[in-house]
């Protein structure tokens, strides 16, 4: 019974624990479990895009130290949303299936908070299908941009694919070692965007995993491909041309030894 203390009030906890209402039969246990497990991810999602917007405007003003902060944090917050799959394979195939139905054409791909991400990430919708109303406008500022904004304020060639490949080079060669604390700080960013890339992508195959351990190679709900579209999606990569760049220091031969 939730009463009406300043801490309820406050976290408005009668409207939150009001909000999972099961449609499948009274016996199907798992769907509490199924709801909470999505309801949660979708208000981990709200403060991860709150986090990422903010990271963007910062680098777009010319902030990096606070921007890596924020992303930090969406590391901590990717970490949970990743950990919550955990709970949800708690489910059988037998216990999904005993509600499925009540989902009717409702699916995780609808989720628009979760395109959103994946927009302000770096992501303009390749593959995904035609924009829904509800969806972020096209021209959205990105994470991406506001780095590559960075590297352009502080002199760094951002003006072709080979030239930020140098800029990356020039980043992970002198940037670690702190001799520029510019370049330090930059050089930072650059790994916080690929953890944040890791992560979203540990999250899609963790997704991917959950779906094919609870339908196999069936459809998934609402007539969507299932496990197999999940799986194609898995190799995809916000910052491909920092993921190239792993090697690029070490492409030229150290100097010999004295």
């Amino acid at each position: 019974m939730i009463g009406r203390s300043p801490y309820d009030e406050y976290l408005q906890l009668g409207r939150l624990l009001d909000a999972q209402s099961p449609l499948g039969p009274p016996d199907a246990h798992d769907e509490l479990m199924f709801i909470t497990v999505h309801q949660v991810a979708e208000l981990w999602f709200k403060l991860l895009l709150h986090e990422l917007r903010d990271a963007r405007d910062l680098m777009l003003r010319g902030c990096p130290g606070p921007a890596l902060t924020r992303l930090r944090r969406c590391h901590e917050v990717e970490r949970v949303l990743i950990a919550q799959f955990r709970v949800l394979d708690t489910m059988s195939a037998h216990a999904f299936a005993e509600f499925r139905t009540a989902l009717g054409t409702a699916s995780g791909l609808q989720s628009v908070q979760f395109r959103e991400i994946e927009r302000v990430s770096a992501d303009r919708g390749a593959g995904r299908g035609p924009a829904r109303a509800a969806d972020p406008p096209e021209d959205e500022p990105s994470l991406w941009d506001a780095y590559l904004g960075l590297l352009r304020r502080s002199g760094l060639d951002v003006s072709s694919p080979a030239g930020r490949l140098r800029s990356y080079a020039r980043l992970a060669v002198h940037g670690p070692r702190g001799t520029d604390p510019g370049l330090h700080t930059l050089a930072e960013l650059a790994e916080s965007l690929v953890e944040h890339d890791h992560n979203w992508a540990v999250w899609r195959l963790s997704h991917a995993l959950s779906v094919e351990r609870q339908l196999g190679g069936a459809h998934g709900t609402g007539g969507t491909p299932g496990a197999s579209f999940l799986w194609s999606r898995a190799q995809r990569r916000f910052y491909p041309e920092l993921w190239r760049a792993r090697t690029a220091p070490f492409l030229t031969p150290p100097p010999p030894l004295p």
